[in-house]
Order: C-alpha cells, then sequence, then structure tokens
C-alpha cells in the first residue's frame, strides 16, 4: 500500500490480513492515565496544564492536514501478524509519532519487541482490553465483555490525544482505524482536505452508512473515522465528564458510538457533520477494478 498513485483507494479493509479484532472500553467516566501504558514513553498529566485550553491545531503543511492516526490492535496471533503488516506497509511515508497502534497487554514483550523496529511508531498498552475480540465466540457474556473493552479502548485514544498529543503535537485531524484497514498516509491527507469544505470543523470522516430520513437520525462508520481536531476534543471533553450510561452508550465502538454521538447532537450538545468517502473500503465493501478504475459495491 506504499504507492502514492491517487486513483487507489485511500483506505482498503485488507480481507486477507484476518477477521477484525475489537478493542475494549470503560463504563464509568474517563479512566486514570495509569490505564495506558506506553512502551517507550509515560503518559501524564499535570492539574497546571489543562488540554482544553492549550491552542487550536496548527494548519497543515501546504495544503495537506496534519494527521495522528491511532490504530486498534491485539498481541494475540494473527493479529499481531496484521499489525506487523502495516507497520511494515502503511507507516514509512508517516511523520515520526503519527502513527499510535493502541494494544492489548497480551503478548506484550513481543508487541514492545516489534515497536523497537518501527520506531516512528508508537506503542500503547491498554489495561482492561485483553478480551476485545470475545464477540467472535458467541457467547452473550463474552460479547458483553468484548465491547465494553471497546468502549475502554475508544476512550483512550481521546485521552491520549487530550493529554498528549494535544500539548506537543496537535494535528488538524486524529483517526481511529481498526488494524484491517491498511492506508496510505499521503493519501489519507488528501483525502481529508478535499472534504474539509464538506465538512469543517465538525467533521466525522469515513465509510458512512445510515440515513438522515428516519427519526431519530442515525449514521455510522465501519472500520474506523477520522474527526476533525475541533470535534476530537469535544468529544473527549464529553468522554471525561460521562459515563458510558449517561451517555446512553451501549454495545461497540461503530454503531453504539455513533448512536451516543447522535444523542449529544440531538441534545444540542455536538455538532456533527458526517462526510462520506469513496475512498475508504471497510470490511462490508468491494473494490473491483473497471476500465483501469477502481469502482466500489458496498
Amino acid at each position: 500500500m506504499r504507492s502514492a498513485l491517487s486513483s487507489w483507494p485511500l483506505l482498503l479493509a485488507a480481507a486477507a490480513l484476518a477477521t477484525i479484532g475489537g478493542p475494549v472500553a470503560a463504563s464509568s467516566p474517563e479512566p486514570p492515565l495509569a490505564g495506558i501504558r506506553g512502551a517507550r514513553r509515560s503518559l501524564r498529566s499535570s492539574a497546571d496544564d489543562d488540554p482544553r485550553v492549550l491552542a487550536e491545531a496548527p494548519a497543515g503543511s501546504g495544503n495537506l492536514p496534519t494527521v495522528q492516526v491511532y490504530v486498534k490492535a491485539s498481541g494475540n496471533s494473527p493479529w499481531l501478524e496484521r499489525s506487523a503488516r502495516l507497520m511494515r506497509e502503511c507507516t514509512s511515508t508517516a511523520p515520526e509519532g503519527r502513527v499510535t497502534f493502541m494494544f492489548d497487554n497480551n503478548n506484550a514483550e513481543n508487541v514492545d519487541r516489534l515497536g523497537l523496529e518501527f520506531p516512528n511508531v508508537e506503542i500503547n498498552h491498554v489495561d482492561g482490553t485483553d478480551n476485545q475480540g470475545g464477540y467472535k465466540t458467541g457467547d452473550g457474556q463474552s460479547t458483553a465483555e468484548a465491547t465494553k473493552a471497546q468502549r475502554i479502548k475508544t476512550r483512550m485514544v481521546f485521552m491520549d490525544y487530550r493529554f498528549n498529543k494535544l500539548r506537543k503535537n496537535p494535528a488538524d485531524f486524529a483517526c481511529y482505524l481498526d488494524d484491517d484497514m491498511a492506508f496510505n498516509y499521503q493519501n489519507l491527507q488528501a483525502d481529508l482536505a478535499s472534504k474539509m469544505k464538506e465538512c469543517h470543523p465538525n467533521c466525522i470522516v469515513g465509510e458512512i452508512f445510515g440515513n438522515a430520513e428516519g427519526h431519530p437520525w442515525h449514521y455510522w462508520t465501519v472500520g474506523g473515522w477520522c474527526m476533525s481536531h475541533k470535534l476530537v476534543r469535544e468529544i473527549g471533553e464529553l468522554l471525561a465528564k460521562n459515563s458510558d450510561e449517561t451517555l446512553n452508550w451501549k454495545g461497540s465502538d461503530d454503531g453504539g458510538f455513533n448512536a451516543a454521538l447522535r444523542y449529544k447532537a440531538e441534545a444540542g450538545e455536538l455538532t456533527l457533520s458526517y462526510a462520506s468517502s469513496d475512498r475508504w473500503f471497510s470490511e462490508l465493501s468491494i473494490a473491483t477494478l473497471e476500465d483501469d478504475k477502481i469502482t466500489k459495491r458496498t
């Protein structure tokens, strides 16, 4: 996926990599920073350095926005091998520190060893997310534990951005992708730049499903999303102040998460602007080559 050809998809659900593995989450307000362990750095906050009052994100270089990418990952096999492939093929064009893999604590030593091979990539371990793939068993309890784990890891993405990236290296967009979503960093920048006029400053970009005709309206993302800096900060503050129950956040980190955002939007607490991109290919899409052009079927 190193090709810089703009005619190729920005993101592709690489089915050959393996089936999707989920993350983990909390049913309480923002967990302590100790919930994330950095393999090569520590994560901590200071009461005197509140990220909510820091400057807005800088403009990207040239006409391209800056992008912070988070990848939902697992240390278990075969998902660790999938993350290794992403590191080899998808992160070489990204600036140092602009791609962060959010792992569980499974197989932690091998995960950290892998991270040393790719010093431009950040590795974080998120406590409480070891059963993030449990929904695949069909067992009700395992599914509940897995979706809880997904909520924990989603919260930690926003937490890491607010308490670390926002201070040292804020971006115009933050993205959270499943580990089966191969990506070209420069194409991702270009795609987000093309969507800014459509949705700025409250963008949610990705492969969007749903419609605005029902009541209540409902959109959701598949395979991941990218959000504008302003929206990431606002949602991060909402997550810090509210439990999953208060947010009415039930289930997963895709449909369930977007439903929780919808409730807040209907209450007038958020403004959401969804922008669907034809260059994103999730597990629900098929890419075909016709007349030397890539077409998409969902």
